[in-house]
């Protein structure tokens, strides 16, 4: 088992910055990114 739930919310590096939402959907837009787990980071809620 991973360790991130559905849910979760976490940061992950784009092209120039960081970028945070919940179950890699950005918190700015409707954008759905597909990362391996070792690239996100999980943020407190």
């Amino acid at each position: 088992m991973g360790k991130f739930s559905k849910g979760d919310h976490v940061s992950w590096s784009s092209e120039a910055w960081r970028v945070s939402g919940h179950e890699i959907e950005s918190d700015q837009s409707d954008h759905i990114s597909a990362h391996k787990e070792d690239a996100l980071t999980k943020l407190r809620s």
